[in-house]
């Protein structure tokens, strides 16, 4: 069994499409949990770290609330695949990142065992003045106990007049991230923000609406 995994923060409609986009792709056995940070804030990384040592499945797939699977039968072909690299070395696979951000946050599948029985964590953490994103510790992790990790590779948008990318495995579309779905927010659910980084509010918003009506229609 897979267990998909994401923390959901005042996501305003992601959820939705998440969890339908994993009934309407996802053929074997699986379960969905989600840690709801509008309620009980237990930040990005801890929430997923908690969601790892709840779920039942023995592998996990973590994404983004704004994240949404685009692949049928993903998850049979992924269980392969990483059956097959796991005796190279392979113990993680995760959406491919920047000479800065090696990996993205957005998507990132692995084995449970191997998380909760190396102690692994996906915290955001602090090193020497170096800022280690969400899954970035995850990351290095891996590495620093000598196995492999792989990419979900980059690629442009999958849908029109939308901030976000896409995620591909085995050169197929596999998981469209739409950009700061949940970074606009107060623990009230309230907007905090006008703008993040070079995207308003406004355009986040056009863009957010436009692929709801594009995955709905």
């Amino acid at each position: 069994m897979i267990s998909i995994i994401a923390v959901d923060y005042h996501s305003n409609g992601f959820r939705e499409i998440l969890e339908d986009s994993v009934k309407k792709n996802t053929v074997g056995e699986y379960e969905i949990l989600i840690q709801d940070n509008g309620i009980n804030n237990l930040g990005h990384g801890p929430g997923l770290d908690k969601l790892v040592k709840e779920a039942k499945g023995e592998y996990i797939l973590a994404l983004d609330i704004d994240a949404h699977i685009l692949s049928k039968g993903w998850d049979l072909d992924l269980v392969e695949y990483y059956k097959h690299r796991k005796g190279a070395g392979l113990r993680l696979i995760a959406g491919e990142g920047g000479q800065l951000k090696p990996i993205r946050p957005c998507v990132a599948f692995f084995e449970r065992d191997f998380f909760i029985n190396n102690k692994l964590s996906f915290e955001a953490k602090t090193f020497e003045g170096a800022k280690f994103d969400v899954s970035i510790l995850f990351y290095f992790q891996t590495l620093s106990l000598g196995f492999k990790v792989e990419y979900f590779k980059y690629q442009k948008s999958t849908y029109a007049n939308t901030r976000g990318n896409n995620y591909k495995f085995l050169d197929e579309s596999f998981v469209f991230h739409h950009w700061y779905g949940t970074r606009w927010y107060r623990q009230d659910g309230a907007r905090a923000r006008d703008k993040i980084d070079s995207l308003t509010y406004e355009e986040f918003k056009k863009s957010k609406d436009n692929l709801f009506k594009q995955y709905y229609g």
